[in-house]
């Protein structure tokens, strides 16, 4: 929705990037079945998340879209916390 508020148009089915990374990570998983790696490619995934939004942050973005990646970010450092936890575990 902020993308077409900003007269841009939407990506119907994500970046290609994230695609691959989700197929990757679904072929590994299956073939080694070892959760752990599942667990460091995930996390490797929202940890290249963080380096892109703190990326776009420095072309200093609208406060609305600002304020939108702050909270994503936000977001996604929690989803790494956890991760991070499940990882000590596996």
């Amino acid at each position: 929705a902020r993308i077409e508020a900003l007269g841009g148009t939407a990506d119907q089915y994500g970046e290609a990037v994230g695609t691959t990374h989700r197929v990757f990570t679904q072929i590994r998983s299956a073939f080694s079945d070892d959760s752990e790696v599942a667990i460091e490619e995930v996390l490797r995934g929202e940890r290249y998340i963080v380096t892109q939004i703190g990326e776009i942050m420095t072309t200093g973005p609208t406060d609305d879209t600002a304020e939108l990646l702050a909270s994503i970010r936000s977001d996604v450092m929690e989803d790494i916390e956890m991760l991070e936890d499940l990882d000590k575990v596996a």
